[in-house]
């Protein structure tokens, strides 16, 4: 608060304009209001956060007492109970001496005794004690209020001194502030009064200037007028003049023009006509080359893409199955290895036997794999080696007879198609194999499972029996040492709490005492509670480390079956893998030999023995569908090829007729004014035609070319990745250069025709000749194009896909290197597993033995700390319900008087501060009058000046036009001059 008026006497000391002084003067009162409010404001928050607080800590305390009372009751009779079991048991069942139990119970007796004068000492130590506290605390109670009372006087004359000085420091200033304001006033309205006569001085001169520059511009005028007036029938006579003499001129000119525009008309009409004429001429026949060209160029790219496209489909499809094949393999793993993981919970079986058992059945499936393994790669390598032989010998003998095997194509599939039904019975006979083993592994399996439930129930029994003794053990344990330990803290407790919590709200030495008090008995709780949590952390400890060994020994058991089960899989899928393998290579072999599939299959089935019946049974069942798709791709792009090149013979003959009929009109057209052009039309023509001729001859040796050159690559494709990459750039290299023959003798013969062309004389026929010749040279250099990025696509494809064959190769190579490091990991880990299986069992033998001895021993203990803990507790809580009621009631009454003296005390503190209260209010509403008086008067003086400038801006405004209107005029003066 003293902050706050500080700042006020800071601002009211800068006020040094009516204008600040007003704002000053708002602002401290809109700041003095805000003060006001939030005194208020944090007055009615503490009032209600000390009442939130004192109900809080009542309801606090009444819950602490009720929940510890029904606490200790509960595990009271939850210990009786448990101990009544347990004796009633011991004593149906005999174990019980009763001689033995008599001497116990007198025993118990005398310890109870020396226990309860104890605890009576302690008793009444305590209640010493706490009547000594209380007798300290009333007294200082007494003391603090008679401070109150002398500290509130003197609050109150301290505070009704500073009301008196500041209300007098405030009212000097506010009439300090008037007297500057009146002074501040009059001195103004001096200045308005002299800005007035000067205003109207400034008028009266402003007038009588204007009255005389009026005067003068009217006269000036006049002058002005009757001079402009004479100049302007001066200049209209001799405009007329002027007027006449150049449209006589005009219309002498324009005649003349029209004349010659007219000759020039008809000149440039006559060749305009005949322009347009070989216009459109020229038109024609480029539009028909274009369309040719055209044609040309969509046909043949049309033919690239669909090689292209049937390429990559292959490829595709052939990676598809792949891909299928090795997800159907994956799944199947999966699946295998689900079911066994949801299997290996309900497994448990003899480890001796098992083991075993299936050492000796997984040794016998090993060894047949790898017999099987064995003999099938030695039956694949020779069949490599022979068919490799086989293929070089028949392909040497195929490029002797290439044209004479066509005839028994429909025989010798009929032949392959024997074969591949023989090759599919082998297959399934593997298959069918490969499921009998897979039964075999499901009925052991089965057994397996059945052997392992068995086993498991009378695990579980013994565990749970195991449990449950350990647990009785360590609940009897804790219950004995929570009752003897919690009887003794909840009595301290309830009554010091009690004590302290009634004189918690207006005493604060009482609530440092609670509060260390409850700090002692959080802290024991804390170790209580940690205490059990060490005991429950140990217990799910044990838990936890029983079954993960209990699940290790498990898995250690069904591992082998698992790996060996897992091993199984990896090999049929290694043997499916192998054999789709060697099944691609057939089909490529195949693939790429089937353009020379002719009288030589005949032969060959006729001349070869039974081993050569036995390699073709191996041969894909595919080949039939790919030899007839291949022969309709062939048969196709030869029919394609024939036709483009009778469709290109066939244009090439219309443009060479068409060229003719052309360069006759136009020879004709130029005959009767040069003989020689008809000669050389002639010559024309017939290089023209000598040059389609050999075009014609060349785009048919290039087509024989690549024809050739792919056929050389599919039959090279036979050989190695490296050996085809080479063939192809040789090829690309040969046909690279005889594309550059070909354009060195079409460079050759383009230089000769423009040779003969540049002998013309006629522009016209020179131009056309010119249209021509760029013409089919951009179709020459587009054909040229296209073949060379076909080539350039061709090789890009072969080496992708010999790329793609060595990832695979290395990905396959990769996945059988990890397989087989996991079946050694595995391995090892199975061997780890049976050692720590055995010390498990050692580490159980040993548990058991202990534990039994322990858990009877501790049976014994218990019983008895119960039977004197429940004998002692009886009485002492008799006597100590006693005690503590009559002490309640003193303590209540008590505590109701300090309460009815305290509300008394509050009553008047409250009717001071309403006091209080009321005398600021009125202090507020005084100055907030005095404030609004001095802002209306300010109002009215700040009215008044802004009504004096706003006739002083007029005034201004009249002025400044009168200014303007005065210097247009001398301006306007100065121009008549």
């Amino acid at each position: 608060m003293a902050n706050e008026y500080g700042e006020l006497e800071q601002l009211v000391n800068d006020v040094t304009s009516l204008d600040t002084a007003r704002m000053t003067l708002r602002w401290a009162l809109e700041r003095l209001q805000n003060i006001e409010k939030e005194k208020a404001d944090l007055k009615k928050n503490l009032t209600l956060a000390e009442e939130t607080a004192k109900r809080l800590q009542l309801k606090e305390a009444s819950a602490t007492d009720v929940y510890a009372s029904r606490s200790k009751t509960l595990e009271e009779k939850e210990d009786f109970y448990g101990k009544l079991e347990a004796t009633m048991s011991l004593l149906g069942e005999g174990k019980l001496d009763i001689q033995q139990l008599l001497k116990k119970e007198a025993k118990l007796d005398s310890l109870r005794k020396s226990l309860e004068d104890e605890y009576q000492g302690k008793f009444e130590e305590l209640d010493r004690n706490q009547r000594a506290v209380i007798e300290r605390w009333n007294g200082r109670l007494l003391e603090v209020e008679g401070q109150f009372a002398g500290r509130i006087a003197e609050s109150q004359k301290k505070y009704d001194t500073l009301r008196a000085e500041l209300e007098a420091e405030h009212q000097g200033r506010l009439t300090a502030l008037q007297n500057s304001f009146k002074a501040r006033e009059k001195d103004l309205t001096g200045r308005i009064e002299l800005l007035e006569g000067s205003v109207r001085h400034s008028e009266e001169k402003v007038e009588t200037r204007r009255r005389e520059l009026e005067a003068e511009y009217l006269s000036k005028k006049r002058e002005t007028e009757e001079n402009y007036r004479k100049l302007r029938n001066l200049l209209e006579v001799g405009l007329e003049e002027k007027l006449r003499s150049a449209d006589s001129d005009h219309s002498a000119q324009v005649t003349a023009l029209e004349t010659s525009w007219q000759a020039e008309r008809g000149r440039l009409l006559e060749e305009q006509r005949v322009r347009e004429d070989q216009f459109k001429a020229a038109q024609d026949r480029i539009k028909e080359i274009e369309n040719g060209l055209a044609a040309q160029q969509d046909a043949h790219h049309s033919e690239l893409l669909k090689m292209i496209t049937d390429k990559e489909t292959a490829f595709r499809a052939q990676l598809r199955a792949l891909e299928d094949e090795k997800r159907a393999t994956e799944e199947t793993v999966r699946e295998l290895q689900a079911r066994l993981e949801k299997t290996a919970a309900a497994w448990d079986a003899d480890r001796a036997r098992m083991q075993a058992d299936f050492d000796g059945r997984a040794a016998r499936l090993e060894a047949a794999l790898h017999e099987r393994e064995a003999a099938l790669e030695s039956d694949h390598s020779s069949r490599k080696a022979a068919l490799g032989t086989e293929l070089e010998a028949r392909l040497q003998q195929e490029r002797r007879v290439l044209e004479a095997g066509k005839a028994s194509l429909a025989a010798d599939a009929a032949a392959y198609e024997a074969d591949r039904r023989v090759h599919n019975e082998k297959i399934n006979a593997l298959a069918g194999e490969l499921r009998a083993r897979e039964e075999e592994f499901e009925r052991q399996a089965a057994r397996l499972e059945a052997e392992y439930a068995a086993r498991r129930e009378v695990f579980e029994k013994e565990r749970a029996a195991l449990l449950e003794g350990a647990r009785a053990d360590y609940e009897a344990k804790l219950a004995a040492e929570r009752a003897s330990w919690t009887a003794e803290r909840e009595r301290f407790e309830s009554s010091l709490a009690d004590t302290g919590t009634r004189f918690r709200e207006a005493q604060e030495e009482i609530e440092t005492l609670n509060s260390a008090l409850r700090k002692a008995a959080s802290e024991n709780a804390a170790r209580d509670a940690a205490a059990t949590g060490e005991i429950v952390e140990a217990k799910a400890a044990f838990e936890k480390e029983l079954a993960a060994r209990v699940k290790e020994a498990v898995l250690a058991q069904t591992a082998a079956l698992s790996e060996a089960l897992e091993a199984a899989r990896a090999a049929k899928a290694d043997l499916g893998a192998a054999l789709g393998v060697k099944d691609k290579e057939i089909a490529a072999l195949k693939a790429e030999w089937s353009r020379s599939q002719s009288e030589l299959e005949a032969r060959f089935i006729t001349d070869f023995s039974a081993a050569a019946e036995t390699r073709r049974a191996e041969l894909d069942a595919a080949y039939a569908a790919r030899q007839s798709a291949l022969e309709r791709d062939l048969r196709h792009r030869r029919e394609a090829m024939e036709q483009e090149v009778s469709l290109q013979a066939g244009r090439l003959n219309e443009e060479n007729a068409a060229l003719r009929e052309a360069l006759e009109k136009m020879g004709a057209a130029a005959s009767s004014a040069n003989a020689r052009s008809a000669e050389l039309a002639e010559k024309l023509l017939a290089a023209d035609k000598k040059f389609h001729e050999e075009k014609l001859e060349m785009q048919k040796a290039q087509a024989r070319e690549l024809d050739l050159t792919l056929g050389a690559a599919v039959e090279a494709a036979v050989e190695s990745a490296q050996q085809k990459l080479r063939l192809a750039r040789e090829e690309l290299a040969a046909v690279t250069k005889n594309r550059d023959e070909l354009s060195e003798r079409l460079y050759a013969e383009e230089k000769a025709f423009h040779a003969e062309k540049l002998a013309m004389q006629e522009a016209q026929v020179r131009e056309f000749d010119e249209t021509v010749t760029g013409a089919v040279n951009a179709a020459v250099e587009l054909a040229e194009e296209r073949l060379r990025h076909a080539h350039e696509e061709l090789a890009k494809l072969k080496q992708e896909r010999t790329d793609e064959v060595r990832v695979l190769e290395d990905q396959h190579d990769a996945e059988k290197a990890r397989l087989m490091e996991e079946m050694d990991r595995r391995d090892r880990y199975i061997q780890g597993a049976e050692v720590k299986i055995q010390d498990l069992e050692h580490e159980m033998m040993r548990y058991r033995q202990t534990s039994s001895a322990e858990l009877m021993k501790q049976v014994a203990e218990q019983d008895q700390r119960f039977r004197d803990a429940a004998a002692e507790e009886k009485a002492r809580s008799e006597a100590r319900l006693a005690q503590l009621e009559e002490l309640l009631e003193a303590k209540e009454k008590q505590l109701a008087d300090r309460e009815k003296q305290f509300r008394q005390k509050q009553l008047e503190l409250d009717g001071m501060n309403e006091d209080f209260s009321r005398r600021a209010d009125k202090f507020n509403e005084e100055l907030f009058a005095q404030k609004r008086a001095l802002s209306e008067k300010e109002q009215a003086l700040n009215d008044h000046r802004l009504n004096l400038e706003k006739d002083y801006s007029l005034k201004s405004q009249e002025l400044e036009q009168m200014k303007a209107e005065l210097t247009r005029a001398i301006m306007e003066y100065r121009k008549g001059r």
